[in-house]
């Protein structure tokens, strides 16, 4: 006699919550808009090199500098802000110095960007100044839900609790 195991029908809540698990995701992996946060004209530095590639890649999302010093960068007109742009932002890509992020993630969250990758260093791995700009981040991130992803170490796996590490399992819970 075979054996088979029987089919699971997922119910309405395990629908719903897959459904908000992937649309969580989904500004992450495939953002339908993204903010360059520190883009400048100024060749060699990341946010150029970012928003560059953005630019000349087959990436067909809606793309916009961000700078507050700047009105036009690599042919993008620039936001003095993410608050400044008038439509909905997916994902903010943040390549401004670590003292300026917890303040650049506060404005996200006000502006409702779901998701953001930092490429900044000088966090925890940089001593307890550093360890201090995360907690500041991590409270920006409590006043929402948002994901983010960030480029030293400690900063991805912070907190599984806000959604600020999507692969670890072994991340800290807050």
């Amino acid at each position: 006699m075979e054996v088979t195991k029987a089919e699971h029908a997922p119910s309405s809540v395990e629908k719903f919550a897959e459904s908000r698990a992937r649309a969580g995701l989904e500004t992450l992996f495939a953002p339908k808009s993204v903010a360059v946060i520190g883009a400048t004209e100024r060749s060699g530095t990341v946010g150029r090199t970012v928003l560059w590639n953005l630019i000349q890649s087959r990436f067909r999302s809606k793309v916009y500098a961000v700078n507050p010093t700047h009105s036009e960068i690599l042919g993008l007109k620039a936001y003095k802000g993410v608050g400044n742009i008038p439509e909905k932002v997916d994902l903010a890509v943040v390549a401004t110095p670590a003292s300026t992020v917890p303040s650049v993630i506060g404005e996200c969250v006000d502006a409702g960007v779901k998701s953001a990758i930092v490429i900044s260093a000088g966090f925890r791995e940089r001593g307890p100044e550093g360890a201090e700009l995360e907690r500041q981040i991590q409270d920006q991130l409590r006043r929402g839900a948002r994901r983010l992803i960030g480029s030293t170490p400690p900063l991805p796996k912070m907190c599984r609790d806000l959604g600020m590490s999507p692969f670890s399992a072994r991340a800290e819970r807050c």
